[in-house]
């Protein structure tokens, strides 16, 4: 048995935001959902016996969103009784359908795997749409579980299908079908031709030859990117 540091929570933020983002549906809730779950851990020493930081954490949010959830409802019931209207019977825990959507995100959350729970998609997704931008996603193997933590993402059948009407491409895994595109294809089907390749799949030249507008990640001065605009060409 061992005692949870308090000095590490803060290694787990981000993770938890997501999950706290998955089950309440807003930035604003789940903020204050992963505030309340820090001040109920804190109130006390926590031991644990061979569970990762992470789990317990998790754990101890799902517990306080359904306690946060049983809480309302026993005030709605509350406020009808007080108006005189028909009685009514009150739940002994959140609504089926509450339940069932926490028990999915959960489940998702506890079935990822290592690289997913990594995934910068489930960091970088939200932070594109709390700046207005519309995400449509493709994942050949993690949209299963992707789906329940990126709530307003949409969903694409292939990279093709993605890729239809975007503004911009971002590439952030590098899956061997992803270096297989076509790419004439790719650029037939997409609004603005910009690619934005963080994993440097595509070697510059290559996909500028396709018409890309393209950017990569630490190659400003090799592979010719970045050279033609320092030449003023």
């Amino acid at each position: 048995m061992r005692e949870l540091d308090p000095n590490r929570l803060g290694d787990h933020l981000d993770r938890l935001y997501r999950a706290a983002w998955a089950l309440t549906g807003s930035r604003e809730d789940a903020e204050d959902l992963v505030q309340d779950t820090y001040a109920k851990i804190l109130t006390r020493p926590r031991f644990l016996r061979g569970e990762e930081d992470l789990w317990y954490l998790l754990r101890t949010l799902k517990n306080v969103f359904l306690s946060q959830r049983r809480t309302l409802a026993a005030r709605s019931i509350s406020v009808m009784l007080d108006e005189e209207t028909d009685p009514v019977e009150a739940p002994s825990s959140v609504q089926p359908d509450q339940a069932a959507e926490s028990r999915e995100v959960y489940a998702a959350i506890s079935e990822l795997p290592d690289d997913m729970r990594e995934a910068p998609s489930l960091v970088l997704i939200p932070d594109l749409q709390a700046a207005g931008a519309t995400v449509r996603a493709f994942d050949p193997k993690g949209m299963a579980q992707a789906r329940p933590l990126l709530p307003g993402a949409l969903f694409a059948s292939d990279p093709y299908d993605c890729a239809t009407g975007a503004d911009a491409l971002v590439l952030v895994t590098e899956w061997e079908s992803f270096r297989a595109l076509d790419l004439a294809r790719l650029r037939a089907r997409m609004k603005q031709p910009v690619v934005i390749d963080l994993r440097n799949i595509y070697p510059p030249a290559e996909i500028r030859a396709h018409g890309f507008a393209y950017r990569s990640i630490g190659r400003s001065m090799l592979d010719g990117e970045g050279l033609a605009e320092k030449r003023g060409v």
